[in-house]
């Protein structure tokens, strides 16, 4: 009789090829230290969902990382914007699959790195006394960066 240790693993799930589809990284989803959709950042992740959903994949992988600009203390930048890669996570999850073509399989991966891929250097703004510019000018270090894969074997998209 054979042992468990003997039985062969099921062989992994495999890993959708083909298309992909990203989110720009300078499209505002968030307010300054905030990690709710902003209004036009709820229609950004609406029309980036919308176009998803479109693909009639039957498997898709999202790889969510969310970021933060430099101003406040490095645990609080992390936490934020590790809340921010969650709020967009949820936002897709729930549209994706209540789509009229539901993923069946959707794969999430999410991470949040606080202020440390900025896309735009600390040194290039106003330093203090300057709140506002600074707050202003950083504003394309306070995004979420979304990258899609989906199986296209079964459901083709034409370009």
């Amino acid at each position: 009789m054979p042992s468990i240790c003997d039985a062969t693993p099921p062989p992994a799930p495999k890993t959708p090829e083909g298309k992909t589809a990203s989110l720009p990284v300078d499209t505002e989803l968030f307010k300054f230290d905030k990690y709710d959709l902003a209004p036009n950042g709820q229609t950004k992740l609406q029309q980036f969902a919308q176009g998803l959903a479109d693909k009639h994949a039957s498997t898709m992988i999202l790889r969510i990382v969310g970021h933060a600009d430099s101003i406040g203390m490095p645990y609080h930048n992390l936490r934020l914007s590790q809340m921010r890669a969650i709020t967009v996570m949820t936002y897709l999850q729930t549209y994706l699959q209540n789509s009229p073509h539901p993923i069946k399989d959707l794969r999430i991966d999410v991470n949040g790195v606080g202020s440390v891929q900025p896309k735009l250097a600390n040194d290039a703004c106003p330093g203090r006394g300057a709140e506002k510019k600074r707050v202003d000018c950083l504003e394309p270090n306070r995004r979420v960066e979304v990258a899609a894969t989906w199986d296209i074997e079964r459901y083709p998209v034409t370009p």
